[in-house]
């Protein structure tokens, strides 16, 4: 796999670490103690998803992540 060139690198490593950190404060003020794999997993898994439902064009594929991490939080 091809790196990113370099300022693209620190842009897109910065919007994950902001998203990131707020998830995982958000976790902790409910007091999850699973915040950071749990931030982790869910950045992941709706990106995976929106790149799936591009490259596919079918929005299903979001919209089941989306669907299934909302059952994962109740």
């Amino acid at each position: 796999m091809e790196p990113l060139p370099p300022e693209l690198n620190r842009k897109t490593s910065g919007f994950f670490e902001v998203n990131l950190t707020w998830l995982k404060e958000l976790f902790a003020k409910y007091g999850r103690k699973d915040g950071a794999s749990r931030a982790a997993f869910i950045i992941s898994a709706l990106e995976g998803a929106i790149i799936l439902s591009s490259v596919t064009r079918k929005n299903t594929h979001f919209e089941n992540t989306r669907r299934e991490i909302q059952k994962l939080m109740q």
